[in-house]
């Protein structure tokens, strides 16, 4: 199941939750989502699972993140943005 929250605040302006529970039903609607280095993703495991599974969920979700990343320069690695040079 997929689950949508939007809000706005007074921070951070318009902010979209988006919930997709890890349904692989979903996976061909990741790429529409994935990969915006302005997003936050946090990834939730069940402490049900073995130690073993978790591990695997955790590594199968940020390698399928860590692929969908556009490689951008971090901000604080120019010292021409932080106005030392």
């Amino acid at each position: 199941m997929c689950a949508c929250a939007c809000v706005c605040t007074v921070a951070a302006g318009d902010v979209s939750i988006w919930d997709f529970s890890g349904v692989k039903s979903y996976y061909v609607t990741y790429d529409k989502f994935l990969g915006d280095p302005n997003a936050i993703y946090l990834l939730v495991v069940s402490y049900e699972d073995s130690e073993a599974e978790r591990r695997r969920q955790i590594d199968f979700w940020l390698n399928f993140i860590a692929t969908r990343m556009i490689p951008v320069e971090p901000i604080g690695k120019s010292l021409h943005f932080c106005g030392f040079v």
